[in-house]
């Protein structure tokens, strides 16, 4: 398991776990809420 940190939080939430890449984005889970959102690679930074 991957983890990462987001540069800018969502919704409060900063910890994300990395799942999957797809293309130019990653499918990440958000630590403490369990929702599921894409993103940049250039908008975290891994862990």
């Amino acid at each position: 398991m991957r983890t990462a940190t987001l540069k800018e939080p969502y919704k409060g939430y900063r910890n994300i776990i990395l799942i999957e890449c797809l293309g130019d984005k990653w499918e990440v889970e958000i630590c403490g809420s369990g929702k599921h959102i894409f993103v940049h690679e250039d908008e975290f930074v891994e862990d």
